[in-house]
C-alpha cells in the first residue's frame, strides 16, 4: 500500500510539474507574441524634431497649393518616408483612453495601409497595428475598411474596437457641433462611407478625392479642385 501511495503521489507531482511547465510555456509564448515588433514598424527619428518637416514645407504643401491654382485634377504622391517624417514631428506621446500612444509609424503595401505605434502595457512597450484597406465606392465615397488590430502579432480586433468605440463616443460628446468627428467615428467603428472633400486653407477652396492608389512605400491620391 505504501509503495502504491508513493507511486500515486509521484504521478500527481509529475502531472503538476507538467501542467506548470505547459502554463509557463504558454505564458512566455503569449508574452513573446505581444512583445514582438512587426517587421513593417519603422518609426522615423528626424533631427531637429521640433521643427516643421521639410517634406511638408518644401514638397507637400507647395504641391497642393500650386496644383489647386491650376483648377484641374492632379495626383498627389505621398511617400512613406516623407509622411513618417511629418508624423514624427508632432507632439508625442498623446493620451487616448488613459493610455499613452507614441512613436507612430505608417506603412504602405499594395492596397493596404498599416498604422502603427506604441502603448505601454504593464510598463512594457507594445506595438499596436491597425490594418486598413481604404477604397473609394462607385458613388465616390471612401471607406476605411479596418481589417484587423494587433498587439504585437496578436489579433485583438474585437477588444480594441470595443474600447476605441468608447473613447470616440466620449470625444464626440465633448466636441459640440464638430460633426466631422462623429463622421470619423462612424467611419472607423461602423465602416460608414465618408464624402472625401477637404478644404485647402491657403485658398479656402475644396478638393475632392477621386482616386486612391496604395503601392509599396507610396500612396497616390487623385484630387480634383471644386
Amino acid at each position: 500500500m505504501k509503495i502504491l501511495s508513493k507511486k500515486i503521489n509521484s504521478s500527481k507531482l509529475r502531472l503538476v510539474a507538467i501542467v506548470m511547465v505547459v502554463a509557463v510555456s504558454l505564458a512566455v509564448a503569449v508574452a513573446f507574441m505581444f512583445m514582438r515588433t512587426p517587421a513593417r514598424y519603422k518609426p522615423a527619428h528626424p533631427e531637429n524634431a521640433d521643427k516643421v518637416s521639410p517634406y511638408l514645407t518644401n514638397y507637400l504643401a507647395p504641391e497642393i497649393y500650386n496644383n489647386v491654382q491650376l483648377d484641374a485634377p492632379f495626383d498627389l504622391i505621398i511617400t512613406e518616408e516623407g509622411l513618417n517624417d511629418i508624423i514624427a514631428r508632432d507632439i508625442w506621446p498623446q493620451k487616448a483612453g488613459g493610455d499613452n500612444f507614441y512613436a507612430p509609424s505608417v506603412a504602405f503595401e499594395n492596397g493596404t495601409i498599416y498604422l502603427m505605434g506604441k502603448v505601454n502595457y504593464s510598463r512594457l512597450p507594445v506595438v499596436m497595428t491597425i490594418v486598413a484597406r481604404a477604397k473609394l465606392n462607385p458613388d465616390g465615397k471612401i471607406q476605411i475598411n479596418i481589417e484587423t488590430i494587433k498587439a504585437g502579432i496578436v489579433d485583438i480586433t474585437p477588444f480594441a474596437m470595443g474600447r476605441a468605440e468608447g473613447i470616440l463616443t466620449d470625444r464626440v460628446k465633448d466636441a459640440g457641433d464638430r460633426s466631422w468627428l462623429a463622421d470619423l467615428s462612424d467611419a472607423l467603428m461602423k465602416n460608414a462611407p465618408i464624402d472625401p472633400i477637404f478644404t485647402v486653407s491657403a485658398h479656402k477652396r475644396q478638393v475632392r478625392l477621386t482616386a486612391i492608389k496604395i503601392q509599396e512605400d507610396v500612396l497616390t491620391l487623385t484630387l480634383k479642385p471644386q
